[in-house]
């Protein structure tokens, strides 16, 4: 994307697949037709969550898809975003992953340490790659137009390769925030997300964020409105899990 797929102004292009979305823009289109969250609906999930029954992968798979979707579509996310992948060297997928966490008031489980080192190899070996090229190819355009096509299906391959990340980021192990009883209000979710962050997201360009703005890191400046941005009780939130 930005890690979450960046700035497309392309709404016309031609795609590979009906489950590939002609725009980074318009993600939501890119709920699967057939797909459990397709037949159950966006707070279906949710809804189980409260009363006990547990998540399969694929539930967790797209409910965290879901969440992405309209998280990264809010006014200012997409800014946000980009700033803190290619300034601060920030995975917004693991970003979208710690918030959906802690929005449901959970948390990494310890195990979950060595899945998420496979999940960065592939976001290095996989995403990375096809992002630089993308990215590559924007400077020619104007003298070799016939690349666009090119360019276009780099960009699907790459919005691909990053839901096949949230996948993957969504099957690692969980459990109950230890202070899940107290994350009552939005604030709290945040705190909790920028908990997490400092916990287990790595920048590979700045430190992790502190609880101190006045200590913080610059990244701090634009990962606490991200997440408040995301964390926001809005009419597209999910329902917050009773406890």
């Amino acid at each position: 994307m930005p890690t979450l797929w960046p700035s497309c102004s392309i709404r016309s292009a031609p795609s590979i697949s009906r489950r590939v979305p002609r725009c980074r823009a318009s993600w939501r289109n890119a709920i699967m037709p057939g797909s459990r969250a397709h037949r159950m609906g966006a707070h279906s999930i949710s809804q189980r969550r409260r009363h006990g029954v547990p998540m399969t992968t694929a539930d967790a798979a797209d409910a965290l898809w879901d969440f992405a979707l309209a998280r990264y579509a809010r006014p200012g996310a997409q800014a946000r975003c980009l700033s803190l992948q290619d300034d601060h060297g920030y995975d917004v997928c693991e970003l979208l992953w710690l918030a959906w966490l802690a929005e449901q008031r959970r948390e990494p489980a310890p195990e979950a340490a060595p899945g998420l080192a496979g999940v960065r190899h592939w976001q290095e070996t996989m995403t990375r790659p096809l992002r630089r090229r993308r990215r590559e190819l924007k400077p020619t355009l104007e003298t070799r137009p016939r690349l666009s096509e090119l360019r276009q299906r780099l960009q699907q391959a790459e919005l691909l390769a990053e839901r096949e990340t949230l996948a993957r980021l969504a099957e690692l192990p969980s459990r109950r925030s230890s202070a899940a009883s107290e994350l009552t209000a939005p604030h709290d979710r945040v705190a909790a997300a920028l908990a997490l962050c400092a916990t287990w997201a790595t920048p590979t360009r700045a430190q992790a964020p502190m609880a101190d703005a006045d200590t913080a890191p610059p990244a701090y400046a634009t990962l606490q409105p991200l997440l408040t941005l995301w964390l926001a009780a809005t009419p597209d939130a999910e329902p917050n899990p009773s406890c």
